[in-house]
């Protein structure tokens, strides 16, 4: 590793642990602030009633903001990393390590923002769904389990120092909460399908359109239908199922029959 590399991974390491000691401090030192505008109306942080806490949040979040902002326009992004510009360079080396494969190479801005898009629907589809059909449902039963008072508990042996009914409510929302962040997958499945095949029918991906593409698929026809139903003539040693699947799907001997491909199949 360069020493460059190394130096902008200390300064990353100093300033995560600069912000894990200086939030702490302004977010217990927030706590006592109560000044807003109708006390200092002059002051700017009382103008709008932010905190020191706020304004350190704003600050920490500014560079989460700029990579975001970047994302969205990719033309940028391209522009920043091809530059030789110092500046850039800067951004360059603080952001990512310097990689001259695809270097420049960004997906367009129609491609981003129908990618951008298909997240934002499914992940809207699956916390929609989500809520009212998994979490709402259980909010009131577990109200009702929390004000049902544990006074002679029928299983003492297992639980004898039981006092609430946390025990119930963990067994009603575990799995509800192994669902909640497991069913991603589902939904992922889902609107792929969904999208894909909407973007094979536009596109019209495997679609035979002229006479001529039918009448060349069946050229092949002979060859695959005897090599999947016609028995071989000749008996051979008896092989493992492996051997076999591998000698029938990928080392086929076509040379030897080829030309009995068509003849095997007019006799059938």
């Amino acid at each position: 590793m360069r020493s460059s590399q190394k130096l902008r991974f200390v300064i990353k390491l100093s300033l995560a642990v600069t912000w894990a000691i200086i939030l702490p401090i302004f977010y217990s030192s927030s706590q006592n602030y109560k000044a807003c505008s109708a006390r200092r109306p002059k002051n700017f942080l009382g103008m709008f009633c932010l905190s020191k806490y706020m304004v350190a949040v704003a600050f920490y979040l500014t560079g989460n903001v700029i990579g975001m902002a970047l994302f969205f326009v990719p033309a940028v992004s391209s522009y920043i990393e091809t530059s030789t510009w110092r500046i850039c360079n800067i951004l360059s080396w603080w952001c990512q390590a310097p990689s001259y494969v695809g270097r420049g190479m960004h997906e367009g801005q129609v491609p981003l923002l129908k990618y951008t898009s298909f997240w934002t629907v499914l992940l809207s589809s699956k916390f929609i769904f989500s809520y009212y059909f998994e979490i709402k449902p259980l909010v009131e039963p577990t109200k009702e389990i929390m004000r049902v008072n544990v006074n002679i508990y029928e299983w003492h042996e297992f639980f004898p120092q039981v006092k609430s009914n946390a025990g119930a409510i963990l067994a009603v929302w575990a799995p509800i909460i192994l669902v909640y962040f497991m069913d991603t997958q589902i939904w992922y499945s889902v609107f792929c399908t969904i999208f894909g095949g909407m973007c094979g029918i536009v596109h019209h991906l495997g679609e035979i359109r002229t006479m001529g593409m039918v009448r060349s698929r069946f050229c092949t026809l002979p060859e695959v239908f005897n090599a999947c139903l016609v028995p071989r003539s000749s008996p051979k040693e008896k092989k493992g199922i492996l051997p076999s699947f591998l000698e029938k799907k990928i080392f086929k001997d076509l040379g030897k029959s080829e030309r009995h491909d068509p003849t095997k199949f007019a006799l059938v």
